[in-house]
């Protein structure tokens, strides 16, 4: 399973105001692999706390993060979520999505 880096473990480790900050860099501390997020996560971490983007971007281009789309061929496990958790945003049920490599 490949580890996946959702909304809030971004939004902890960019923000050193949140509640999880020191956790979520503890885990960018111990990281020994790429984490693999998606574009909505990425947008979503950019409206939650405004201003990491060009982090964002360092990060992918170093190989810390790996983007990967999640559409077409995520269709499915992504319907497959939406009807499993209907409660949650949209954007909050995609990025808790995590798939096997």
């Amino acid at each position: 399973m490949k580890p996946v880096a959702d909304t809030g473990l971004l939004v902890g480790f960019l923000d050193r105001s949140d509640q999880y900050h020191d956790w979520a860099a503890g885990c960018f501390d111990e990281l020994r692999t790429v984490l693999t997020t998606c574009e909505a996560v990425i947008a979503e971490v950019e409206y939650l706390t405004p201003g990491p983007g060009p982090l964002l971007m360092e990060m992918v281009r170093r190989g810390t993060l790996h983007i990967v789309p999640l559409l077409p061929a995520e269709a499915e496990a992504i319907g497959a979520l939406l009807k499993r958790y209907p409660t949650l945003s949209q954007c909050r049920r995609i990025a808790r999505l995590e798939r096997n490599s």
